[in-house]
């Protein structure tokens, strides 16, 4: 889902054929994504969770775009 909100900005920037929006509105889009999660999410899933999603977090990155995690990503779907 994250995944696919990352993706939502650039994809709007082309197709509205905005060039300024995809340089200057999509990164922030993007960023704000990211930060939103960070603050708001997490520690709401750490609270509900505990100690099994501190675990978690240790064990998987909070965002990757390595080409084996999103190979993994796509062959789950």
């Amino acid at each position: 889902m994250h995944f696919a909100l990352l993706l939502a900005p650039p994809a709007l920037a082309f197709l509205l054929g905005s060039l300024s929006f995809l340089l200057i509105c999509a990164p922030l889009e993007m960023l704000l994504i990211v930060v939103l999660v960070k603050l708001i999410e997490e520690p709401g899933a750490r609270q509900k969770f505990g100690d099994a999603y501190r675990d978690y977090q240790r064990r998987v990155p909070f965002f990757s775009l390595r080409c084996s995690c999103l190979a993994a990503l796509f062959r789950r779907s």
